[in-house]
């Protein structure tokens, strides 16, 4: 009797127990849900992936009742829940605790790049003799390593220090070399085409070995492709080598995919030589720093390695003007710095000091000069370090971002009376087919 007594006892008491974790589980995720909906406390902008977040979806009649809506709707929610870098940081942390990120060293990478066809004439990039390239001491850390090297996608970290892995594509290739040579055709009256084609770092930092361990394509090889098959018409402006020889130099990030300041300062004294005028020392620019920066690499990989080694972004500000005019994505003109103050800015979005950012559309006017000059640069991200050391030398500056932008280039060229065209790309950006089918479309 006693037992039975006890045996109820004990069932009353879990069933309590069970009741209290079912109510207080449902409070959590109500206030859970509460949070979440608090506009205030969304994200809009990921500073950890580097972009917009989901808006806000429009409500319409016919999206409710096909329940698009409430796709929409569910998209925005997950997107920008309060907090979510935090909570996306706190899961990398415990995914690397388990070991469940990254893929160490074994061969090589997963991918392969298109084979790269055979030059037919050579340029002065090419005619180097090839030598064997070591590592960087400014990028390479290794007494101090502790972690295996690995490779996450198409990036090859290695302590404190994170590789681009380049994949050649002939298709991709052979559409901007065609962009380039029509550009170069349809304003040959006019104006005086430049290809600037820009490595990744691991092309420049790593040994040769160390490239063929992780399986990326010869980043030389695939630029003298580029260039022996643009027509004569085109202006190489030959950076590879320059760079080579400044590698000890900070001239690459170490958490982030971009050149630094110093690496485009490099290249832009190869533009001058190849235009033939004076490139600026770097010595007159005013520079302005700012220190933690954590770049791409560390927002795709989530290495602590690359966490734990914040950067600092040095840019320099035009002798002449620190004013242009933005178009935004959305339409919105600004009046913005060419280098702007970002030292509040949060750690991952530093790189945007220089020209505002990646815009469909942006104009620099140089109160200095009045002989009629005027650049159309052509770039994506990469380009944006390197556009301000070309303000002193034009009366104007026009810069498009091809992914962003969708009008006509030579017509562009023409109602503003270009005299020069640059095409200032990174290797890695212009390997999609699909931009670089867009970007051909551009050119008419």
């Amino acid at each position: 009797m006693e037992k039975e007594r006890f045996l109820k006892k004990k069932k009353k008491v879990s069933k309590i127990y069970h009741i209290i974790q079912c109510v207080l589980f449902f409070c959590i995720l109500l206030c859970g849900c509460v949070v979440g909906f608090l506009m205030p406390l969304r994200p809009k902008v990921s500073d950890l992936e580097k972009r917009t977040l989901t808006e806000f979806p429009k409500f319409s009649k016919q999206g409710f009742l096909d329940g698009s809506y409430l796709k929409d709707m569910d998209t925005w929610y997950a997107d920008t829940f309060p907090f979510r870098d935090q909570l996306l940081a706190v899961n990398s942390d415990i995914q690397e605790l388990y070991g469940l990120r990254g893929q160490q060293i074994h061969g090589g990478g997963n991918n392969t790049g298109d084979e790269i066809p055979t030059a037919a004439m050579t340029t002065a990039e090419s005619k180097e003799p090839e030598t064997t390239v070591v590592e960087s001491s400014s990028a390479q850390t290794t007494t101090e390593q502790t972690a295996a090297p690995q490779v996450h996608g198409s990036i090859y970290v290695d302590g404190k220090q994170a590789y681009g892995i380049y994949y050649f594509n002939l298709d991709a290739a052979n559409l901007f070399i065609d962009t380039v040579n029509r550009m170069a055709n349809g304003l040959k009256d006019q104006a005086t085409v430049y290809a600037m084609m820009i490595p990744d770092n691991s092309g420049i930092l790593l040994s040769e070995s160390r490239q063929k361990e992780i399986g990326g394509s010869d980043q030389r090889a695939a630029i003298d492709y580029y260039y022996k098959s643009m027509d004569d018409k085109v202006v190489p402006v030959l950076i590879f080598d320059a760079l080579y020889e400044h590698r000890e130099e900070k001239i690459f990030f170490a958490t982030d995919h971009h050149w630094t300041a110093l690496g485009a300062y490099y290249s832009y004294q190869q533009f001058a030589k190849a235009k033939d005028i004076k490139a600026h020392e770097l010595n007159e620019y005013e520079k302005m720093s700012f220190p933690n920066f954590i770049g791409s690499y560390y927002s795709s990989t989530q290495a602590n390695e690359l966490k734990n080694n914040p950067e600092t972004v040095d840019a320099y500000i035009p002798l002449s003007t620190n004013r242009m005019s933005i178009t935004e994505k959305s339409g919105n003109q600004l009046n913005w710095p060419i280098v702007n103050d970002v030292s509040s800015y949060q750690p991952g979005n530093k790189y945007s000091c220089f020209i505002g950012g990646d815009n469909p559309y942006s104009v620099i006017d140089n109160p200095n000069i009045s002989d009629g000059s005027t650049c159309l640069v052509i770039k994506e991200s990469f380009g944006n370090a390197f556009v301000p050391f070309l303000v002193d030398h034009y009366q104007k500056v026009i810069v498009v971002d091809y992914r962003y932008y969708n009008e006509n280039l030579i017509q562009l060229a023409k109602e503003n009376h270009v005299t020069d065209v640059i095409f200032a790309n990174n290797i890695e950006a212009i390997s999609g087919k699909e931009s670089m089918t867009k970007l051909n479309s551009m050119v008419q």
